[in-house]
């Protein structure tokens, strides 16, 4: 634990000093490379790395061995000079210091013209034989100083330059982790891929909605239409308009009218306001997208996304609401009722659809339900045969019972609980 903070130490002491220093040889190597005095660090390795690159294409298309030998030359008193510049000018670690110095002035291997210019630590010159690969500049040789076994052992200026921008990275991101965690790389991707996925569901869902709201509209319209069209009918007396299976039909399309015109009367209260409110709401998320503001944005569409979502579910709670409604009266007609005592009273059980009983003194009857509205429940008499097609009212009054047979309105039967 010791050893390790101690090379993390000794890696940051390194790295603070690699821009520090600057010898007698400084306005050689900002003249070499075209800087005026006063040039920071960042300036001098990037001036170096651009002329080291020209020097090495140069090197590499030279027409001549002279010339080829010409760049060597240049680009070897380019590197000396600004390791000279890079070099610290005390270390406590470096021990053998005065030897790398001696060695940085040693002459520059050259290689013959076949060689890749550009790797490693060589540059081929071919008017000179091969020589001992030369040391690595005043840095790297300081790097082997303080890193002796370590697994940065020989490395070159641009590869420790490398280490420490690490080494400084991890530090600031590390210092800094309270400000930039809750707005982390990773975190801001899965935030924007979650509010173009939630922007296209409200989208969407808005879509739907508006085409819900024309389709309750327009389904109310038709059905009353198609109501007119019979009962104009069957005042006007046509042929077989008075027929049992006329009135079945007329009911069946007055009782679907009814349905369809309270459906779009209570879906319009409900959504009349919401709707306007949520396309202003709508554009506004967008803008807010499309401006960069993705946290704002993101919390609209997610208040809009809950909006649509129960205003396209609104019509199918508005119709368990009526089948609830036609639930209770079902359940409050069924039970013994009687046109005089309860001694002699009847059962009406409805179950499946079905409405059926016994009435004491004229058997069992069954007539199949239409469907109810405005307290009236109307069905459709299947036995006895000689009722068979009539249509039948059911009517709360109090306590009473009243049964009505369509479309005569005078009271047929009027029954007592028991």
């Amino acid at each position: 634990m010791i050893a390790s903070a101690s090379s993390w130490a000794r890696s940051i002491w390194l790295c603070t000093e690699l821009g520090a220093g600057a010898d007698l040889e400084t306005d050689k190597a900002l003249s070499l490379l075209g800087l005026a005095h006063g040039a920071d660090q960042g300036d001098i390795e990037r001036a170096y790395a651009d002329r080291m690159h020209d020097l090495r294409a140069r090197i590499a298309d030279a027409p001549s061995p002279g010339l080829r030998a010409k760049f060597v030359r240049q680009a070897a008193e380019l590197d000396e000079a600004v390791a000279h510049i890079r070099a610290p000018s005390q270390d406590p670690f470096l021990t053998d210091l005065p030897t790398m110095r001696g060695a940085a002035k040693a002459p520059v291997q050259v290689d013959s013209a076949d060689d890749d210019c550009g790797a490693g630590d060589r540059i081929p010159d071919p008017a000179v034989g091969a020589q001992p690969k030369r040391p690595a500049s005043l840095v790297s040789s300081a790097v082997r100083g303080i890193g002796l076994g370590r697994p940065w052992l020989g490395l070159e200026p641009a590869q420790m330059m490398t280490i420490c921008a690490g080494i400084g990275a991890v530090l600031v991101a590390l210092l800094t982790y309270p400000i930039w965690k809750d707005s982390s790389p990773w975190q801001l991707s899965a935030e924007k891929a979650e509010l173009a996925r939630l922007a296209g569901v409200v989208r969407a869902l808005a879509s739907r909605a508006d085409q819900q709201t024309s389709a309750l509209k327009q389904g109310a319209s038709e059905d009353k239409r198609a109501e007119d069209d019979l009962s104009d009918k069957l005042e006007s007396g046509q042929a077989g308009a008075r027929s049992r299976s006329a009135n079945r039909r007329y009911v069946v399309s007055a009782l679907k009218s009814a349905a369809s015109n309270d459906l779009w009367t209570r879906y319009d209260a409900q959504t009349s306001a919401r709707l306007p409110n949520a396309q202003v709401a709508l554009a506004e998320a967008e803008g807010l997208m499309s401006g960069g503001d993705s946290q704002r944005a993101l919390a609209e569409f997610r208040r809009l996304d809950r909006e649509y979502l129960d205003i396209t579910q609104l019509p199918a709670r508005l119709s368990l609401e009526r089948a609830a409604q036609t639930s209770r009266l079902e359940a409050k007609i069924a039970g013994s009722w009687s046109s005089g005592a309860c001694t002699a009273a009847g059962q009406i059980r409805i179950a499946d659809g079905s409405l059926a009983g016994v009435w004491p003194g004229q058997g069992p009857f069954k007539e199949e339900i239409m469907g109810a509205d405005d307290g009236t429940l109307f069905t459709v008499v299947s036995r006895p045969e000689r009722n068979a097609g009539a249509v039948y009212s059911y009517a709360l009054d109090g306590p009473n019972l009243e049964m009505r047979e369509f479309p005569d309105k005078s009271v047929k039967l009027r029954l007592t609980r028991c």
